[in-house]
């Protein structure tokens, strides 16, 4: 099949990468799955813990709607956690990461998404009665450099970044 008939067939809800782009996500894959801290987001998750990805959760802050689309929530059962994190991306180094989450407003992500797993709309607002206690919001940063030899970060928020947030 020729290349202009795939993206003629191609459903609208799927996107086509270019070769660069393709190698570009391959990079990022390889950076998270050679870090054992940031593996375990992504990878089949241990005895004892789930990973839910993709957790869309509608619900109303304020008398307005919203909808949070968390990358992942990491629960452990053992220890009665839930960790909400979020994948990004950079074009920068991972140790900068810092700046991009006051630049570009992620305290509010993550004060919004804490909040929206604690409502009845949440997945995890069942383990919360129960008991489980929610860790802080966590950033998995990737460079998208091809040439990057740094490896996937965990960026943890604090209370207080959230509560600006």
């Amino acid at each position: 099949m020729t290349y202009y008939k795939v993206v003629k067939n191609t459903p609208p809800e799927l996107t086509i990468l270019s070769k660069d782009e393709h190698a570009i996500v391959q990079k990022c894959v390889e950076l998270i799955a050679a870090n054992p801290y940031t593996t375990r987001y992504f990878s089949r998750p241990s005895v004892g813990t789930e990973v839910l990805h993709q957790v869309d959760i509608y619900y109303t802050y304020r008398g307005h709607s919203f909808k949070a689309l968390l990358d992942g929530i990491l629960v452990d059962h053992e220890n009665k956690t839930i960790e909400p994190f979020d994948l990004k991306t950079t074009g920068k180094s991972v140790y900068e990461f810092v700046n991009s989450y006051v630049n570009y407003g992620y305290f509010r992500q993550c004060a919004l998404y804490e909040y929206a797993i604690q409502q009845p709309e949440s997945p995890v607002f069942d383990l919360i009665q129960a008991g489980y206690q929610i860790k802080d919001f966590t950033f998995i940063v990737v460079e998208t450099k091809g040439y990057s030899t740094h490896p996937a970060i965990i960026y943890r928020t604090t209370k207080e970044g959230r509560t600006k947030g």
